[in-house]
């Protein structure tokens, strides 16, 4: 037990994460026969993420990845990731997978009720199933990014046609459509799947996470719109002078606040900045760098506005760059 408590959590830390729990939430009400028959002071169970990702491999294939960790676990997670299976996409067809996945869901039947065979064990539940729509189209059947309906929680529409959208993806007002328009899990189609037979485990499971919501994916829009309206409107010289200039600039900073490696912008090529058509889009940068660079620049926003991060008024492209360079001559 302290090998596993030492790569999961304590049980103090399990008792208080029960114990916040919204039990009138859809996911705890839509398998309530299940949760309502947990002994919580006795079994304490592990709650734990499942995440499916895929990984570079070659130049033509790429690796599909399964792991799993506790939710609430403060180790690194190098440190606490146990790993459920690889494998190359292209080296695998669906009989391949629904086999792994019949063993990987009977694990955690066995974990879930706490036996295997007459032995007992230590229960865990699948309390996130997380991962890129990318993934939940292939694997679970929900609509893909591009498709006219592409969210399986609510009526959000991706239409071309703006004479026919009814609640577009793209309105973030208080006021948008798809905010009154939440589906049921019955009216978003899923396939069948053996994670499904796991005690616990229904659509309210599967969870698009921050990485993908935020860091790369609202993140990266709005760096990716900044830096090109400063190489644009800001930076003298052609588009390519100025992203020259401005790598120099990133990179000078990165130095002279000793920013992590890990956690530093590479090098950025107009590829990574705008598409093909001049769409401005952050891509190819990791998920560490947006949130370093997001929570670096909220702490600025609130020491120079001296206020609470909701009183903080949106600042101009020009005062960001001349944030920037500030940073740099130390001002």
């Amino acid at each position: 037990s302290g090998l596993l408590e030492s790569l999961t959590a304590s049980p103090g830390d399990l008792r208080k994460f029960w114990s916040q729990q919204r039990w009138d939430s859809k996911q705890f009400r839509r398998k309530a026969t299940f949760f309502d028959s947990l002994d919580w002071e006795h079994d304490l169970p592990i709650p734990w993420v499942l995440h499916g990702d895929a990984a570079p491999y070659s130049e033509v294939d790429s690796l599909q990845v399964l792991s799993f960790r506790c939710m609430i676990t403060s180790k690194k997670v190098a440190c606490s990731e146990f790993l459920l299976a690889v494998m190359p996409k292209q080296g695998a067809d669906q009989n391949t997978w629904a086999k792994l996945w019949d063993e990987i869901a009977d694990s955690f039947v066995k974990l879930a009720i706490g036996k295997s065979g007459k032995a007992s064990l230590r229960k865990g539940i699948i309390m996130s199933i997380t991962g890129d729509l990318e993934w939940f189209s292939a694997e679970f059947g929900w609509p893909t990014a591009s498709s006219n309906y592409p969210c399986p929680f609510c009526g959000a529409d991706n239409l071309f046609d703006e004479a026919k959208s009814v609640a577009p993806f793209t309105d973030m007002r208080a006021t948008a459509a798809w905010r009154g328009m939440l589906r049921d899990p019955d009216e978003t189609q899923m396939k069948k799947h053996a994670l499904w037979r796991v005690p616990g485990v229904s659509f309210w499971t599967v969870k698009l996470d921050l990485l993908h919501m935020a860091d790369l994916g609202v993140s990266s829009h709005i760096y990716g719109n900044l830096l090109n309206d400063i190489i644009v409107e800001e930076l003298p010289g052609s588009w390519e002078s100025s992203l020259v200039a401005m790598n120099r600039l990133i990179a000078n900073i990165s130095q002279d606040l000793d920013v992590p490696s890990g956690q530093r912008l590479p090098k950025l090529n107009k590829t990574d900045i705008v598409t093909p058509k001049g769409y401005p889009v952050l891509k190819h940068i990791k998920g560490t760098p947006f949130r370093w660079g997001s929570r670096r620049n909220r702490q600025t926003l609130q020491q120079k506005q001296k206020g609470p991060a909701q009183a903080c008024t949106m600042p101009s492209r020009r005062d960001v760059l001349q944030h920037l360079r500030s940073l740099r001559m130390g001002v």
